[in-house]
This record gives C-alpha cells, structure tokens and sequence, in this order.
C-alpha cells in the first residue's frame, strides 16, 4: 500500500505509513528481529569418528562430508569432547596451533571449524556441541575404538565416547 503524497507533508506521510504499518501488524508494535549470527554454532552440526586411516591421516565426516585430519588434530578433537563431558565449562586447554590446523581442515571440506570450536581464554577450547546433544550429533564408528590398541586414543577416552556418543555402522569405504 502506497501513502499519497499529494497535499500532505512529509510529517504526516510518515504518519500515515505508521498507522498503516501498525494496522497491518493488527495494533502490535513491532520489535526489531535479531539477526542471525553467522559465527554462532549450528544446531545441525553432526561429527562422526569413522577410524578409517590412510596416509597418516583420520577420517571424520562433518555434516557427512569426510575431513582428513593429521593424528594432532584427530586427538585434539578427541580431547574436545571428552572435556565436554569431563567439566561443567567443557574448556580443555590445547595448543593454539594444533586447533588452528583442525579448524583449517573442517573449514576446507565441512566449513565448520569455527562453528565446531570456541575459544575462551588464552589457549583454550571447547566444543559448542552442548553435552546433552552429544549423542545425537556424534557418532563414532565401532572401528573407530581400534585406536585404542593402537594406543592412540586412552581407553578413557574410548570409555567415554562409547558411553556419551552415538554408535555408527562402519562405512563400506573403510
């Protein structure tokens, strides 16, 4: 709807509008919706653990897209939401650098590193998945816990995500 212009000022064209606007809005006033903010965390992120390795490398699929992660930043990730459950403040205290690559890598394949990971103070991290979203947002695959004979995550740490995460069938390309 248009307000005519013609013989009225602009005061009371914009009066016109409003009482127009506030009509159409059925007498509410109207409040300024929040925008979204893009660096909040995603309510649909999902992480599965895969255990598939090749190259020195660790598969992990975000939003089912694979990401290659060096044995720093697979361990590293471990350790984010092992703190998840460990601590109220889910926080975990982490190289810089090591978050720096993980982030990197779930930002080239998934576009979540930043999404995935907050930092707090100084050189520390935690994951924004909350810990009561945990079993319906990661996944780990039973090959995953082969790791642990490999002592490369702590029987702990396995304990942990068998209890807290959701078990996932192995992928035919592991």
């Amino acid at each position: 709807m248009r307000a005519q212009s013609h013989n009225r000022s602009p005061a009371e064209v914009i009066n016109v509008c409003a009482q127009s606007l506030a009509k159409t809005q059925g007498g509410k006033e109207r409040t300024k919706e929040k925008t979204p903010d893009k660096t909040a965390p995603s309510n649909n992120l999902l992480i599965v653990l895969t255990g598939s390795r090749r190259d020195d490398h660790f598969r992990v699929d975000v939003n089912g897209k694979p990401v290659l992660l060096t044995f720093a930043c697979i361990a590293a990730l471990v350790d984010l939401i092992c703190a998840r459950v460990r601590s109220d403040s889910g926080f975990l205290t982490s190289a810089r650098s090591t978050i720096y690559r993980l982030r990197k890598a779930m930002d080239a394949n998934a576009g979540a590193g930043k999404r995935l990971i907050e930092t707090g103070s100084g050189e520390e991290y935690r994951l924004t998945i909350p810990k009561a979203e945990l079993p319906t947002r990661v996944g780990v695959t039973a090959c995953f816990f082969d790791l642990v004979a490999r002592n490369l995550i702590t029987e702990e740490q396995a304990e942990i995500l068998r209890k807290h995460c959701r078990r996932r069938p192995s992928f035919s390309g592991d």
